[in-house]
Protein backbone atom coordinates (compact mmCIF):
# COMPACT_ATOMS: atom_id res chain seq x y z
CA UNK A 1 0.00 0.00 0.00
CA UNK A 2 1.36 3.41 -0.99
CA UNK A 3 1.44 6.21 1.58
CA UNK A 4 -1.56 8.40 0.66
CA UNK A 5 0.40 11.58 1.39
CA UNK A 6 1.61 13.14 -1.86
CA UNK A 7 4.24 15.86 -1.98
CA UNK A 8 4.46 18.10 -5.02
CA UNK A 9 7.73 19.64 -6.19
CA UNK A 10 7.96 22.53 -8.62
CA UNK A 11 11.15 22.22 -10.66
CA UNK A 12 12.28 25.85 -10.94
CA UNK A 13 16.02 25.62 -10.41
CA UNK A 14 17.17 26.29 -13.95
CA UNK A 15 19.28 29.25 -14.97
CA UNK A 16 16.70 30.48 -17.54
CA UNK A 17 19.47 31.31 -20.02
CA UNK A 18 17.20 31.25 -23.08
CA UNK A 19 14.53 33.27 -21.27
CA UNK A 20 16.98 35.90 -20.05
CA UNK A 21 15.13 36.28 -16.75
CA UNK A 22 13.94 33.94 -13.98
CA UNK A 23 11.19 31.79 -15.52
CA UNK A 24 9.44 31.37 -12.20
CA UNK A 25 8.60 35.09 -12.15
CA UNK A 26 7.57 35.41 -15.81
CA UNK A 27 3.87 36.04 -16.34
CA UNK A 28 1.77 33.85 -18.62
CA UNK A 29 -1.83 34.93 -19.15
CA UNK A 30 -1.63 37.33 -16.22
CA UNK A 31 -0.04 35.05 -13.59
CA UNK A 32 3.51 34.01 -12.85
CA UNK A 33 4.63 30.57 -13.95
CA UNK A 34 5.44 29.80 -10.32
CA UNK A 35 1.95 30.70 -9.10
CA UNK A 36 0.41 28.58 -11.85
CA UNK A 37 2.53 25.54 -10.94
CA UNK A 38 1.86 25.84 -7.21
CA UNK A 39 -1.89 26.26 -7.79
CA UNK A 40 -1.93 23.25 -10.12
CA UNK A 41 -0.28 20.98 -7.54
CA UNK A 42 -2.50 22.29 -4.76
CA UNK A 43 -5.68 21.72 -6.78
CA UNK A 44 -4.45 18.21 -7.67
CA UNK A 45 -4.36 17.31 -3.97
CA UNK A 46 -0.66 17.53 -3.09
CA UNK A 47 -0.61 17.90 0.68
CA UNK A 48 2.66 19.78 0.74
CA UNK A 49 4.54 21.67 -1.95
CA UNK A 50 8.23 22.41 -2.28
CA UNK A 51 9.73 24.75 -4.88
CA UNK A 52 13.21 23.74 -5.95
CA UNK A 53 14.88 26.99 -6.94
CA UNK A 54 18.45 28.28 -7.05
CA UNK A 55 17.48 31.26 -4.89
CA UNK A 56 15.35 30.13 -1.91
CA UNK A 57 15.13 33.76 -0.74
CA UNK A 58 12.64 34.20 -3.60
CA UNK A 59 10.00 32.68 -1.32
CA UNK A 60 6.99 34.73 -2.38
CA UNK A 61 4.30 32.09 -2.20
CA UNK A 62 2.60 31.49 1.13
CA UNK A 63 2.63 27.99 2.64
CA UNK A 64 5.26 26.73 0.19
CA UNK A 65 8.75 25.59 1.13
CA UNK A 66 11.66 26.80 -1.02
CA UNK A 67 14.94 24.90 -1.20
CA UNK A 68 17.93 24.34 -3.48
CA UNK A 69 18.68 21.16 -5.41
CA UNK A 70 21.00 18.90 -3.42
CA UNK A 71 23.54 18.69 -6.25
CA UNK A 72 23.84 22.43 -6.67
CA UNK A 73 21.53 22.94 -9.63
CA UNK A 74 22.91 20.46 -12.15
CA UNK A 75 19.72 20.17 -14.16
CA UNK A 76 16.29 18.59 -13.88
CA UNK A 77 17.60 15.17 -12.85
CA UNK A 78 19.24 16.86 -9.87
CA UNK A 79 15.86 18.34 -8.98
CA UNK A 80 14.04 15.03 -9.28
CA UNK A 81 16.64 13.22 -7.16
CA UNK A 82 16.42 16.03 -4.58
CA UNK A 83 12.63 15.70 -4.53
CA UNK A 84 12.74 11.93 -4.04
CA UNK A 85 15.52 12.10 -1.46
CA UNK A 86 13.97 14.86 0.64
CA UNK A 87 10.40 13.59 0.68
CA UNK A 88 8.95 10.97 2.98
CA UNK A 89 5.83 10.60 0.83
CA UNK A 90 5.12 7.36 -0.98
CA UNK A 91 4.33 9.32 -4.13
CA UNK A 92 6.27 12.38 -5.24
CA UNK A 93 4.99 14.61 -8.05
CA UNK A 94 7.30 16.83 -10.07
CA UNK A 95 6.07 19.67 -12.24
CA UNK A 96 8.38 21.92 -14.27
CA UNK A 97 7.68 25.59 -13.68
CA UNK A 98 7.76 26.23 -17.43
CA UNK A 99 4.73 24.06 -18.36
CA UNK A 100 1.84 26.41 -17.49
CA UNK A 101 -0.94 24.62 -19.39
CA UNK A 102 -0.82 21.36 -17.45
CA UNK A 103 -4.06 21.05 -15.50
CA UNK A 104 -4.76 19.70 -12.00
CA UNK A 105 -6.70 16.80 -13.53
CA UNK A 106 -3.58 15.77 -15.45
CA UNK A 107 -1.65 15.57 -12.18
CA UNK A 108 -4.50 13.73 -10.46
CA UNK A 109 -4.42 11.08 -13.21
CA UNK A 110 -0.66 10.69 -12.78
CA UNK A 111 -1.11 10.06 -9.06
CA UNK A 112 -4.02 7.68 -9.65
CA UNK A 113 -1.90 5.70 -12.10
CA UNK A 114 0.39 4.74 -9.23
CA UNK A 115 -2.25 4.31 -6.54
CA UNK A 116 -4.32 1.85 -8.53
CA UNK A 117 -2.08 -1.07 -7.62
CA UNK A 118 -0.30 -0.96 -10.96
CA UNK A 119 3.26 -2.15 -11.38
CA UNK A 120 4.45 1.16 -12.83
CA UNK A 121 7.30 3.02 -11.14
CA UNK A 122 6.43 6.38 -12.66
CA UNK A 123 3.62 7.97 -14.62
CA UNK A 124 4.34 10.91 -16.90
CA UNK A 125 2.57 13.05 -19.50
CA UNK A 126 2.69 12.58 -23.26
CA UNK A 127 0.65 13.64 -26.27
CA UNK A 128 0.65 10.03 -27.45
CA UNK A 129 3.08 10.93 -30.22
CA UNK A 130 6.44 12.61 -30.21
CA UNK A 131 6.05 14.81 -27.12
CA UNK A 132 6.94 13.18 -23.83
CA UNK A 133 7.17 15.38 -20.75
CA UNK A 134 9.42 13.30 -18.47
CA UNK A 135 9.53 16.03 -15.82
CA UNK A 136 5.75 16.28 -15.28
CA UNK A 137 5.47 13.00 -13.45
CA UNK A 138 4.39 11.07 -10.38
CA UNK A 139 7.10 8.84 -8.92
CA UNK A 140 6.97 5.89 -6.53
CA UNK A 141 9.65 7.07 -4.17
CA UNK A 142 10.66 3.58 -2.99
CA UNK A 143 11.27 2.35 -6.56
CA UNK A 144 12.69 5.45 -8.23
CA UNK A 145 15.08 7.05 -5.74
CA UNK A 146 17.93 4.53 -5.87
CA UNK A 147 18.12 4.07 -9.67
CA UNK A 148 17.85 7.80 -10.38
CA UNK A 149 20.32 8.73 -7.64
CA UNK A 150 22.77 6.10 -8.91
CA UNK A 151 22.47 7.41 -12.47
CA UNK A 152 23.01 10.99 -11.29
CA UNK A 153 26.01 10.07 -9.13
CA UNK A 154 27.50 8.20 -12.12
CA UNK A 155 27.40 11.43 -14.13
CA UNK A 156 24.12 11.04 -16.02
CA UNK A 157 22.23 14.31 -16.48
CA UNK A 158 19.54 13.23 -18.95
CA UNK A 159 16.24 12.46 -17.21
CA UNK A 160 15.10 10.36 -20.18
CA UNK A 161 18.20 8.16 -20.09
CA UNK A 162 18.13 7.89 -16.27
CA UNK A 163 14.53 6.64 -16.49
CA UNK A 164 15.44 3.87 -18.97
CA UNK A 165 15.21 1.09 -16.36
CA UNK A 166 11.94 2.28 -14.83
CA UNK A 167 8.47 1.01 -15.74
CA UNK A 168 6.80 4.13 -17.15
CA UNK A 169 3.11 4.65 -17.84
CA UNK A 170 2.38 7.53 -20.22
CA UNK A 171 -0.78 9.49 -19.52
CA UNK A 172 -2.05 11.00 -22.76
CA UNK A 173 -3.08 14.67 -22.91
CA UNK A 174 -3.59 17.13 -25.74
CA UNK A 175 -0.25 18.47 -26.98
CA UNK A 176 -1.33 22.07 -26.22
CA UNK A 177 -1.18 21.23 -22.50
CA UNK A 178 2.49 20.30 -22.87
CA UNK A 179 3.51 23.79 -24.00
CA UNK A 180 7.00 24.47 -22.69
CA UNK A 181 8.02 28.10 -22.08
CA UNK A 182 11.74 28.52 -22.74
CA UNK A 183 11.93 31.94 -24.41
CA UNK A 184 9.92 35.15 -24.33
CA UNK A 185 8.57 34.23 -27.79
CA UNK A 186 7.04 31.06 -26.27
CA UNK A 187 4.78 33.23 -24.11
CA UNK A 188 2.62 33.81 -27.20
CA UNK A 189 1.78 30.29 -28.46
CA UNK A 190 0.01 31.75 -31.53
CA UNK A 191 3.41 32.04 -33.32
Amino acid sequence: MIDPHVTGFVLAGGLSRRMGTDKALVKFRGRTLLDRAVDCLTAAGCESIVVLHRDPSLASVDEVVFRRDDGGGEGPLDGIVTALRSSSSGIVVTLPVDTPCIEPGDITRLIAGLESGSDFDVTALSDGGSIRQHLAAAWRRDRCLDPLRSAFEAGERSVRRAMAGLAIQWSIVDSTRLLNINTLADLDPSH
